[in-house]
């Protein structure tokens, strides 16, 4: 059978809650996307490339921020109370976020100057590993090594 689901009779037995829960995701995706922008607000390559290759974006106020963020951002890096390298007594790891394990397409990276990733950005300053390991893994293989568990979403 090849029933019509969206008439009017159908979609008038929905409350404005279900409506709203039913469209919510796409709007959200849309408003994130700028799909609601005005045309001439908005670019999609290679309309745009001026705007992403050629312009100089870069202020004191945007130095400061990116400052600040990596500031707060590295924390077991600064090693603080001596948690690097992993201890003895270390018996679990805790990794969240899908970043940790993120896959790294080399192949697509090295076809293409401006494709980036988790552990790579674009652009002509970039180092793409040959054969790179996530974080996961690497604490995993460690983890092994020692004893420990790795715990992750």
């Amino acid at each position: 059978s090849n029933a019509v689901y969206f008439t009017d009779a159908n979609l008038d037995t929905l409350s404005d809650a279900k409506i709203n829960e039913m469209v919510a995701p796409m709007l959200t995706m849309m408003l994130r996307h700028g799909l609601f922008e005005p045309a001439e607000e908005t670019c999609q390559p290679p309309q745009c490339n001026h705007e992403l290759y050629e312009v100089m974006a870069t202020t004191q106020e945007h130095e400061d921020l990116s400052r600040k963020l990596a500031t707060k951002s590295v924390l077991l890096l600064k090693n603080e109370d001596d948690l690097l390298p992993l201890g003895v007594g270390i018996q679990r790891i805790a990794l969240l976020g899908s970043a940790c394990d993120a896959s790294q397409d080399v192949s697509a990276l090295l076809t293409s100057w401006d494709l980036g990733s988790y552990y790579s950005i674009g652009g002509s300053g970039r180092v793409i590993a040959r054969d790179p390991v996530s974080i996961y893994a690497g604490l995993l293989t460690k983890c092994q090594e020692r004893g420990c568990e790795v715990v992750s979403d």
